[in-house]
């Protein structure tokens, strides 16, 4: 459960080069409707952001196959403080 932004891209092209399967959830869903979708695609791993918790708190308590990695709300600013490459 992300929002549209730059780590949202780098996450969809990383997982795909890997050779798995990424669907997106809809960060605006129900906590219940969040578990339902997450349950029947047989996730294996849900990627949220901090801010989604509310959205993600339901499911990760239900669905004990499936782990839940929170992404680290400082990434836009730690993206952008690196130098520049050549």
């Amino acid at each position: 459960m992300m929002w549209n932004t730059r780590r949202h891209l780098e996450l969809y092209l990383a997982v795909t080069l890997l050779g798995k399967v990424l669907h997106t959830g809809n960060a605006r869903f129900h906590p219940s409707d969040a578990a339902y979708v997450i349950e029947l695609a047989a996730d294996v791993l849900v990627f949220y952001e901090l801010d989604l918790w509310e959205t993600v708190s339901l499911p990760s308590r239900e669905l004990l196959d499936v782990e839940f990695f929170p992404l680290d709300s400082d990434y836009n600013s730690t993206v952008d403080s690196q130098p520049e490459t050549i």
